[in-house]
């Protein structure tokens, strides 16, 4: 495009552009030439403006072609700003809640508490539903309490009411806390008897059932005894005539690993536990006292003492080695004792029988010195030996390389159980109770008196 500018006169209009160069507006470009127009005529400029301006028919996608590329630059550029659609959704969880704790975290911006099974906590009843309650318990899903765990009709049971829990399972593959509300229930009232137990205090108990020697009684769902001696009631009185009373009573005896709880009505002073504790104070390491053999276990023999149980272990009963506490000792047994300790903060006591007779490893070197060729009876047999009894208490092992100068597989191939042995005392340990004992070292000496006699 050149242009061309002359002086003019005035009111002389000239070309600004020459013919060959002139723009025309449109796909071919523009084309403008300047002149001089009359009062309400339509100069040559207005023309081409107006032919190149589009009609409405024009279809949109014409006019905008020549900036497509611009704003799809620009569209490139804010991509990563500016999505084209963000949908805001906000999961309100339904019971029971199964967001992850990283999520709660984020959402309500609070620390969730941690639990493991079997902790005892509190909740806040959130909802009644007919196969359970859910609880809100702080933690990342709610809780959830089966009706079998709750303990207590639902009725009983209110919106919003805070009621202590034990965690059965922290997590469960629906996604909630499993909780029971009757196994805390059933820890706490064994803490509680505990408690009246050590303070002395009374509680209230229900009667539940007459059994022969007592009542069967009730206390916040654990099951009680009262023995007929102690049941407070007129001599006229029948213990039938007291089912379904709800009285006081003191906790004379709580056991829970036994789930034994004894009660008395008749004082809150508890004499029987008073003589109790008299009669343990009076226990001392080293004396001799009567008791009555009340139970036998596989483990030994419990022994009354004035209202005090002490245990005589297996291992104390006899110094003979013993297979069952029955071979010696029945319920029922009036027996000396001794008392080898007495423990009164646990209340326990430690008695002994076979301290009542002389230990006879005391002077088992006087009595089997090493060298000496005694007799005894095979006891028992093992993989590794036989077993000879020399006399009460003291037992000697043929060791399974003594008892044959050929090789012996089998302990039984050479001696039996019952069978009277000749053996030799290689070796005496009076501090471990250990005596060795050889049978071969007497085929020895016969085979060589044997070979002297041939000679």
């Amino acid at each position: 495009m050149t242009n061309e500018m002359e002086a003019t006169k005035l009111g002389e209009v000239k070309d600004l552009f020459s013919e060959e160069n002139r723009p025309i507006i449109g796909s071919e470009g523009l084309n403008l030439s300047l002149r001089g127009t009359s009062m309400g005529e339509e100069s040559e400029f207005e023309k081409s403006l107006k032919a190149a301006t589009p009609e409405p028919s024009t279809p949109h996608s014409t006019l905008v072609e020549p900036f497509t590329e611009p704003l799809n630059t620009l569209k490139n550029q804010l991509a990563p700003i500016v999505t084209e659609e963000v949908p805001v959704e906000v999961a309100y969880p339904k019971s029971p809640r199964v967001l992850k704790m990283e999520e709660e975290d984020e959402v309500y911006g609070m620390s969730l508490k941690n639990y493991t099974e079997g902790d005892v906590i509190k909740g806040t009843v959130l909802s009644i539903e007919k196969a359970g309650v859910f609880v809100d318990i702080g933690f990342k899903c709610e809780g959830f309490v089966a009706n079998e765990e709750l303990g207590v009709p639902k009725n009983e049971i209110s919106k919003g009411e805070v009621i202590t829990l034990v965690i059965l399972q922290l997590e469960t593959k629906e996604g909630y806390t499993l909780l029971s509300k009757r196994r805390a229930d059933w820890e706490g009232a064994w803490k509680e008897a505990y408690q009246s137990y050590k303070l002395k205090e009374p509680v209230d108990i229900k009667v539940e059932s007459s059994v022969k020697g007592g009542l069967v009684v009730s206390f916040k769902g654990l099951r009680g005894f009262i023995p007929s001696s102690l049941v407070s009631r007129n001599k006229a009185d029948d213990l039938n005539s007291l089912i379904g009373e709800s009285m006081s009573a003191n906790v004379i005896e709580v056991d829970k690993k036994r789930k034994k709880i004894i009660f008395s009505t008749k004082s809150h002073e508890r004499p029987v536990d008073n003589s109790k504790s008299e009669a343990l104070e009076a226990l001392e390491v080293g004396q001799v006292v009567n008791g009555r053999v009340t139970s036998t276990k596989e483990f030994g023999a419990f022994v009354n003492i004035n209202g005090i149980e002490g245990l005589i272990h297996i291992s104390e009963i006899s110094w003979d080695r013993i297979e069952k506490v029955e071979d010696i000792l029945h319920v029922g047994d009036m027996i000396d004792v001794f008392v080898l300790g007495v423990d009164k903060e646990a209340k326990r006591v430690s008695l002994g029988l076979k301290q009542l007779t002389p230990d006879p490893w005391e002077k088992v070197e006087e009595t089997y010195p090493i060298g000496r060729v005694i007799t005894g009876t095979i006891s028992r047999t093992t993989t590794f030996g036989a077993f000879v009894k020399l006399s009460e208490g003291l037992e000697g092992l043929i060791h399974i390389s003594e008892l044959s100068h050929q090789h012996v597989k089998h302990v039984d191939d050479v001696v039996k159980v019952g069978q009277e042995v000749t053996v030799k005392v290689l070796r005496v340990i009076p501090e471990e109770q250990k005596i060795g004992l050889s049978l071969k070292a007497l085929e020895e000496v016969v085979e060589e008196d044997t070979e002297t006699v041939e000679e």
